[in-house]
């Protein structure tokens, strides 16, 4: 059980006095320079936490290993994919859910630059890299089977880590697709390493793509720095999305192409979560991607608590 935070509850990130220490909070993220974590990844740039007294560290990690990470003590939150953080909580990690960041699913199907198809059906055959078993990947590539109808012999499956060892894959041609984020997808395709075949947020439905995932001996411990950390974090969202030029700039600066940052942004910035909520709809979907992740019903209902809740 959880205790309740206490402090506003208004969601409005007002700076606290410089010299009012918060300490740090240990933030685990699972993807490297990501759009989808720019408040996070970007906050010295963006100024996320500049002046309240609170100190945020970024601790790079992978979806399979990001529970490790919390459960270990090496992080305070994970800023995580929902199935992973839903699914961690529901093998034993002493944590809670308490904000989406990102609701609908936003991974394309990319595949390798001089792969014989246009479609998603063309596919069929393929052998698709993801990270992790259960990972936010693996789910969309099982989802994208299903929609088509193949057996469990119709596509290969293949864990290989990280991002970067799914490119190295793809380019070598040991992997023919994967499935990720606009601003992977679009940057390794105006590079001519691989081509977008379309979306798969359709054959996903609705769910949790992102989320933030509390370890609750941090929620009991530490309320102040966390109702800090979440107000400040989603104003830093509004911020952007008024000023999308601001997540163009950071993206060019991480290494992505101008075109290929204009294009992730122009997809991805509209539809990060400024608030954090998440629909009973969105979590019965999360509730679904669990289960595939780790083969046991979790509901998603008893781990998630919404964080300005928690403020009362």
């Amino acid at each position: 059980m959880v205790a309740a935070l206490v402090g506003c509850s208004s969601g409005t990130a007002e700076p606290s006095d410089a010299d009012d220490d918060l300490g740090t909070l240990r933030v685990v993220t699972t993807v490297p320079n990501s759009l989808q974590f720019i408040g996070v990844q970007a906050a010295d740039t963006l100024g996320t936490w500049e002046g309240t007294g609170l100190k945020v560290e970024v601790v790079d990690g992978t979806s399979p290993n990001s529970g490790q990470f919390l459960a270990g003590g090496q992080a305070d939150i994970a800023m995580t994919d929902g199935i992973r953080g839903l699914a961690n909580i529901g093998e034993g990690l002493d944590a809670t859910f308490v904000a989406g960041t990102y609701k609908p699913w936003p991974q394309l199907v990319i595949v390798r630059a001089d792969y014989p198809g246009d479609t998603f059906a063309d596919l069929k055959g393929a052998n698709f890299g993801i990270s992790g078993t259960g990972s936010a990947g693996h789910y969309a590539t099982h989802k994208l089977a299903e929609a088509e109808g193949w057996s469990e012999s119709d596509y290969t499956i293949t864990p290989l880590g990280n991002l970067q060892a799914i490119t190295a894959a793809l380019q070598s041609g040991a992997i023919d697709a994967f499935t990720w984020s606009a601003d992977t997808g679009f940057d390794l395709e105006e590079k001519g390493i691989a081509r977008v075949l379309g979306p798969t947020a359709e054959v996903v439905g609705p769910n949790l793509f992102q989320g933030f995932v509390v370890m609750n001996n941090v929620i009991e411990e530490r309320p102040e720095a966390l109702r800090v950390f979440f107000e400040n974090y989603f104003s830093t969202i509004e911020r952007v999305q008024q000023e999308p030029e601001s997540a163009v700039e950071v993206m060019v600066g991480w290494g992505v192409g101008q075109s290929a940052a204009e294009r992730t942004v122009e997809q991805d910035v509209p539809e990060l979560s400024t608030d954090g909520k998440v629909t009973a709809e969105n979590l019965r979907g999360l509730e679904e991607a669990a289960e595939f992740a780790t083969g046991n019903v979790v509901d998603a209902d008893e781990h998630f608590v919404y964080w300005q809740d928690l403020l009362k």
